[in-house]
This record gives structure tokens, sequence and C-alpha cells, in this order.
């Protein structure tokens, strides 16, 4: 590929080229489909592959921007044609429903095309939220396999930012910016992916996630690695904002979250039954994590990132909405998802292979914190099942606010470590945000 990428550049452009033609072409076989996804999936990785150092017109990634950086780039046709891809029947969904069309595209019913019901749609083709939607006459294994190719190569194409130094990210004009053209065609407000099929896209791949059950984990491999490449695109998509020559009181530069246009989708969900699914459907994968321990090592890498995405996944998405933080901390699925952020914090404290994740539920848990209705949660008692032991914590009779008081004083009443300062200071913060409104702390 490397040979291949340096020696004859103008066929490996020209392979890309057809492949995305393909993609979006209409008579296109289920089986020529699938070899062009397979062909993106192998060689977009090395496209953006080069040494940070190297001038980026004298990389193969500046051929993927010719025709400007925007619509009319090579890297947004070949986005724009893996995203039409998802949603092709008899190929990513049932062929039992009508293809999209160009007369179609601005207006794609949800309840014939997502992958699943519950955030918005109520049902798709007759199939209620908890279940993934019929594939028609297709096998159900191999439209999971075509989709999370598909989800793989999505990843792929909109991952660059790993080719460059850290001080380019979030700067104008930059190489990281630059090399954003292929996620900006895809999550840029305004862009022919996310104007065509953003809401379906978030739909199927949050409801696929929050439809699985973590209990058969292991038991379709095609099903695992579909959760896996949703939960892997939700990070990309959720976590992406511009580069802005804007500035913010302080005079440091700002994010402009307004031009993703998923972030935008999730500001916009306000039906409280369809945030309480997506609440129960996360907490239900990160609770499953551990309790399929016996089976998967809960260090192992394979499972590390599965729950480590599916946090990621719920801090984006509170970050985003801060009604859906009042949706989390006054569910059912609450008390569960307290009790494991804090196992998490408990067992990473002692792993050094989890301090990624231990971080990540400190960050979940300070966007928790600041939701109003925090505090009143503390005061109920904790699970009546808890996923670790904790001296003085008795489980269903200590109240959250207690265990979270114990917790902390176990892990950093005997450490004077710097390393752990940050972690501190996130679990004062997050005291600080409930003592408040908290009944009574009786520890």
């Amino acid at each position: 590929m490397r040979t291949w990428r340096t020696e004859h550049p103008e066929t490996l452009v020209l392979v890309l080229q057809v492949a995305a033609d393909l993609l979006q072409a209409p008579n296109t076989t289920p089986d020529e489909r699938q070899r062009c996804v397979v062909v993106l999936l192998r060689l977009l990785p090395f496209c953006f592959e080069s040494e940070p150092e190297a001038p980026l017109a004298d990389t193969f990634a500046s051929r993927l921007l010719e025709g400007g950086s925007g619509e009319g780039s090579l890297i947004a046709k070949i986005v724009y044609a893996l995203v039409h891809s998802l949603f092709v029947p008899g190929f990513t969904i049932t062929d039992k429903v009508a293809p999209i069309s160009d007369e179609t595209q601005e207006d794609i019913n949800l309840a014939t095309h997502a992958w699943a019901a519950g955030v918005s749609v109520d049902a798709v083709c007759g199939t209620q939220p908890g279940a993934w939607a019929p594939c028609g006459s297709v096998p159900a294994a191999t439209v999971h396999q075509r989709r999370s190719a598909i989800l793989r190569a999505l990843v792929a194409a909109c991952c660059s930012d790993i080719f460059c130094h850290s001080n380019q990210l979030l700067v104008d004009g930059s190489r990281s910016d630059v090399l954003g053209a292929g996620l900006r065609a895809l999550a840029g407000s305004g862009s022919s992916s996310s104007s065509a099929y953003g809401k379906v896209l978030l739909a199927s791949l949050l409801n696929t996630v929050c439809s699985f059950d973590p209990a058969a984990r292991g038991a379709s491999a095609p099903a695992d690695s579909l959760v896996q490449a949703a939960l892997q695109l939700l990070c990309v998509l959720l976590t992406w904002k511009h580069c802005t020559n804007s500035s913010d009181s302080s005079g440091q530069d700002a994010w402009r979250s307004s031009e993703n246009a998923f972030i935008e989708l999730v500001r916009q969900l306000d039906n409280e039954q369809q945030l309480r699914f997506v609440a129960a459907g996360l907490a239900r994968i990160i609770a499953g994590v551990v309790a399929n321990d016996s089976a998967f090592s809960l260090f192992g890498s394979t499972t590390l990132t599965y729950y480590r995405e599916a946090l990621i996944v719920l801090w984006a998405l509170l970050t985003a909405s801060s009604r859906f933080a009042a949706v989390v901390v006054t569910s059912d699925a609450f008390p569960s998802l307290f009790a494991h952020l804090l196992f998490f914090v408990h067992q990473g404290r002692q792993n050094g292979t989890m301090a990624s994740v231990v971080h990540i539920c400190g960050l979940v848990l300070l966007r928790l914190s600041e939701c109003a209705e925090f505090g009143a949660a503390l005061s109920n008692k904790c699970a009546p099942r808890l996923p670790f032991s904790l001296a003085g914590v008795v489980a269903g009779t200590t109240t959250q606010a207690d265990m979270l008081v114990l917790l902390a004083s176990a892990l950093f009443g005997n450490t004077s470590a710097v390393e752990y300062d940050a972690l501190l200071e996130m679990f004062l913060v997050v005291l600080g945000n409930a003592a408040p409104t908290v009944c009574g702390i009786g520890v």
C-alpha cells in the first residue's frame, strides 16, 4: 500500500473515486457494494498516513482535498457515499422498503429506514424500542457485518488528527483543520451528509446501541461488532467541533459547537421517554460489562475499549444536553449507573490500564453534578446490588452521598501522589455541587 501510494498516487485516487461512484450508483449489486466498502476500509487509513512534520502538500492526503475542502473534495464524496450505503434496501436495511432518491433524501422516513426504534422514532417496520428492526430477506448477520464495515470506514475517514501534532488541533488553517474535511463533510452543519442523513444516522446509531442487550455479548460476533462500531462513530461525531477565529470573554479561542449538526440534533431531543430510553440503554451496557466479567476480562483491551467508548458517548450527550443530564439523574437507571461509575474509579485507581476510564468517569460525574436534581438523587439509597465492596457501604441501605464520600476517602485519604490531584479535584467539585441540595451526609 505504501509503495502504491508513493509510486502510483494517480491510480490510487482513481480507485477511491470509482469506489465512491459505485456506492452511489442505483444499479450496483450488493456484492459490488461490499467490495467497494472493503476497498475503502483497507485504503483510507493509508491515505492519511504521513509524518507530522511533512508539508501537507507533499502528502497523499492533499489529493483527497483536491476540488476544495468542502463538498467538492474527494474525501467528502467518499464520506457521502459511505453514509448513503448505510441505508440501501437489500444491503444494509430491509429490502421491503423503497430506496432513498434525490427527491426523498431531504425527508427520509425514519419509520422505514432507521435501524431501530427509540430516539426520534417510535417504531421501525413494526418494531418497538428495545429491539433492532428486521432485515427482510437478507440474513441479519450479513447486514450487521456490512453496517460494521461501513461504520469503521467512516471512522477511518474522520480520524486524520492522529497524524497531527497536538499544537495543531483546533487551530484555523492548521494541518488538523485541513485534514478534518472528511469529518466536516459528515458532521458539519449544512453538509450534504448531515443535511440528508443526519437525523436517521444519529437515530440509527443511538437506538442500535441502546437496544443492545449486553447479556447477549459473545453470542453473535456480527452484532457485537456493530455495537462497537456504532459506539466508535458516535464518539467521533458527538465530540468533534470546528476550529474558529472567534474568542470568548476571556480572550481564549471558543469552540463553535453549533457547527456540529449532530450536537445540534442532540440538543433538539426533548421527548423525556426517549431520553430515558437512551439513559437506560447506556447504563445497561456499562453495567453489563461488569456483570459479564467472568466471560470477558474487565481489563482486556477489547472490553476496556467497549465500556470506555460507552462512557465517552454518555459524557458527550451530557455535555450537549442539560435536559439529558436531568433525565439521567431522575431515571430508574441512575442508582446502577452511579454505582458502576464509582466501581470503575475504585478499580481503575488500582490498575494503570484503566487510567483513561477513571478520568472519563470523573468527567461524567462532573456533568451530572451540575444538574439541579443531583443532590436530591444522592440522598436516595444506593442500588440493592453493588459491583464492589467498600468498608461502611451496605447495599440498598447506604445513601449514594455517603457512598461517594466513603469512596473518595478510601481513594485519596492516604495518598499525596501528584498524578491523582486532578481526579481528587473532580471529586471535590462533585461533592461541592451536591452539598446545597443533598439531604444530609451520615459519614
